[in-house]
């Protein structure tokens, strides 16, 4: 692994370990003589999952430290697997329970009274419907906005019903620290919501921003450039992305992360490669010049880390977007390290940038090679998809290993240019991904 992803994969390690340590604290330490291996097996599975939903808040609260050394789809990536792993959890919790004593069935009556009973529908009723809403938010046509404000009002009843849940049951919490652990982590995952909501649009309004330019590149294609307003701007590191909010109040819910496209050099004007693919990203023909937006970030980053002779870059569509800000930033810097480019498009019409890229060919030590899906009659470069061949014939001959090799772009293309560059030799530790599925 690379040093961005070796911090992440520690990170999520360390997120695990501490959830199952968590877990097992609970689990064991409940103590209660007759209950038996299954019953201690339920109760670390419930807790487990309620420490995870909680930690979930924390996760994409978007503290500085975490999100500058995770990018947006791993972040992402990582919330949705162990959103399925709680919501597993939760059912094995149940499912050990009914079957270390079918009595325990009248927790799902409310008529009998059970401790805690209604409190557990209504955290179960959240929970199902935070997992339809995230599998068929599209299926159902529910915008992207609305989904966001649903989403965190469920997962906080889910936070807030749990820990009455268990309280009430009162299986474990008799003991003080565990009770002190149930209203830590219900606390935590209250203050991150908090953090997001309240204390990021605060500290946004300090510093706006205010769209400078709105500019067609391509077919449903648009750049949105911000300039800052009475402050200095942002700095980052090309490859990184930020939050964009349109409009004079940072309190909306129509907030979206892109990729900043721009030079690193210019802090005081970001640029964004902005695709029509939702609600947002279709109405940016209509954004005005000097509307009011706020940028919060940096977050990510595509670096590998590390000394290298150069640099190769593979990307599909619209992923040529941190390229870009890597390409320019070297420009404005006067790096003179090569820069292999490999970009794939559907057809001639949809290489965005194309005419920049010839450019930067004769300011910096740039090499391009596009490839097309459907080329047209008389195409001479690249056609179809990736393979083993053509990335041989694009990639440099000479200290192939040690170059940094990033990649951005459809699912598919990423996971195949993995493949394909690791047969060629290339160590993983080289290779650094962007995934886009998430939009």
């Amino acid at each position: 692994m690379n040093p961005i992803q070796n911090k992440s994969a520690i990170g999520g390690t360390f997120y695990v370990a501490g959830i199952a340590g968590l877990a097992a604290l609970v689990g064991t330490g409940a103590g209660m003589p007759g209950r038996g291996l299954l019953v201690d097996g339920a109760v670390a599975a419930g807790a487990a999952a309620f420490f995870i939903f909680c930690a979930q808040f924390v996760l994409t609260a978007r503290f500085l430290p975490l999100g500058r050394t995770m990018g947006v789809d791993a972040e992402l990536r990582f919330h949705g697997r162990m959103g399925m792993a709680g919501a597993g959890l939760v059912l094995a919790h149940a499912g050990l329970l009914i079957a270390a004593a079918p009595g325990y069935l009248g927790y799902l009556n409310p008529g009998l009274g059970a401790p805690g009973g209604m409190i557990l529908y209504a955290a179960l009723l959240a929970l199902g419907g935070l997992a339809l809403l995230s599998l068929g938010r599209k299926a159902v046509g529910l915008p992207y906005d609305l989904w966001r404000l649903t989403h965190g009002l469920l997962a906080a009843v889910v936070v807030v019903t749990g820990a009455v849940h268990t309280l009430a049951v009162g299986y474990w919490t008799s003991g003080t620290m565990n009770r002190a652990l149930i209203a830590g982590a219900a606390g935590l995952a209250l203050t991150a919501l908090v953090h997001i909501r309240v204390v990021k649009p605060l500290l946004a309004l300090r510093r706006p921003w205010v769209v400078a330019e709105v500019r067609y590149e391509a077919p449903k294609v648009w750049t949105l450039a911000v300039q800052a307003l009475n402050h200095a701007g942002m700095r980052f590191r090309p490859g990184q992305y930020a939050w964009l909010t349109l409009g004079r109040n940072p309190f909306r819910l129509e907030q979206h992360p892109f990729t900043i496209a721009s030079s690193a050099e210019r802090g005081d004007r970001l640029e964004f490669v902005i695709k029509e693919l939702g609600d947002f990203t279709s109405k940016m023909a209509s954004v005005a010049p000097d509307t009011t937006a706020y940028v919060e970030g940096p977050y990510g980053g595509m670096e590998t880390g590390g000394e290298s002779p150069g640099t190769v870059f593979i990307a599909g569509g619209v992923g040529l977007t941190p390229a870009l800000a890597l390409l320019r930033t070297r420009r404005d810097r006067k790096d003179t390290r090569p820069f292999h480019l490999i970009y794939a498009a559907s057809s001639e019409a949809r290489l965005v940038f194309r005419e920049e890229l010839e450019k930067l060919k004769a300011e910096i030590p740039l090499t391009v090679t596009y490839v097309l899906e459907a080329p047209p009659a008389g195409w001479t470069g690249e056609s179809g998809y990736l393979t083993r061949d053509m990335l041989d014939r694009a990639l440099p001959r000479e200290g192939r290993a040690d170059w940094n090799y990033l990649i951005c772009g459809p699912e598919p293309m990423i996971d195949l240019a993995h493949r394909l560059l690791t047969d060629l030799g290339v160590p993983r530790h080289r290779q650094r991904s962007e995934r886009f599925n998430w939009i």
